[in-house]
């Protein structure tokens, strides 16, 4: 079901299935938490997917619910996956699978997707990576942008593959002994997936500390510059400032050697 703004069509629809009321409340919460939830006679589903172009994450909200022979989806807008999905499901006869069929596919499209995300990601990071061991300096908005697609795709693939690891353990009827080995590549990508960012994860930190590290030695290059700078003018300063002062009486301004004789009596004090 693509769109969400006929609450009451929904409603009357989910009906006919014995649907608890605050899953059909978090159907309509596109700003739910990602989780998967079993009830007495299905899974309940709600999580964000995402889709990069022009290095922009493209956010799409997808809720969904399993029940023995049926299967449902619902969308604010059409899904980015909908063409992958549709295309390994039109050999596939209905009479002879189970529902859980149509949900393994729909979550390994998500999961490719999600995959193909990551790589387009470790490729800017690799940008960032040569630039600071390189030339000692990034672009601190490349920077940001692939450590906040990092971490949105952290928050659904790892609670993702934590619930649905959990759920696929307990024993509710819903999914098919023989679509294990199904579920185990499934839950390979995931893992796959997860130790990847985790990964890229924490090389960005490190990153992140080694660009800091750079800023630091440039600032302490200049400061030390300065410093020099300020040494060498620090006693022509003193002098002419001295000298500069209106006295009525110094008889050193009179004196052959008085020029000497001041800043020497000052470094010896």
């Amino acid at each position: 079901m693509i769109g969400l703004s006929n609450v009451d069509a929904v409603r009357q629809f989910l009906s006919q299935f014995e649907v608890d009321d605050l899953v059909i409340e978090d159907i309509f919460n596109v700003q739910q938490r990602n989780k998967l939830e079993t009830h007495e006679s299905y899974l309940f589903g709600a999580f964000k997917t995402y889709e990069l172009v022009d290095y922009t994450m493209n956010e799409s909200y997808i809720s969904l619910i399993l029940f023995k022979d049926v299967f449902m989806s619902f969308h604010e807008s059409e899904p980015i996956f909908l063409k992958g999905l549709t295309s390994r499901l039109e050999n596939i006869s209905f009479k002879e699978e189970t529902a859980d069929l149509v949900f393994y596919h729909l979550m390994d499209v998500i999961t490719d997707k999600h995959l193909l995300i990551h790589d387009s990601i470790e490729q800017q990071f690799n940008l960032v990576e040569e630039e600071i061991l390189e030339y000692k300096k990034a672009d601190q908005e490349m920077i940001y942008q692939v450590r906040k697609h990092l971490l949105k795709l952290s928050a659904v693939v790892t609670p993702l593959y934590d619930q649905l690891t959990k759920t696929l353990k307990e024993p509710n009827g819903l999914f098919n002994t023989r679509y294990e080995t199904l579920y185990f590549d499934l839950f390979d990508h995931l893992k796959r997936l997860d130790d990847k960012i985790n990964q890229s994860k924490e090389l960005m930190r490190h990153l992140l500390d080694l660009q800091m590290n750079n800023q630091s030695n440039r600032m302490n290059k200049i400061m030390g510059a300065l410093t020099v700078f300020s040494a060498m003018f620090i006693p022509a300063t003193f002098i002419t400032g001295f000298f500069g002062m209106n006295f009525v009486n110094f008889d050193f301004q009179k004196h052959d050697y008085g020029v000497f004789i001041v800043p020497g009596a000052c470094f010896a004090n």
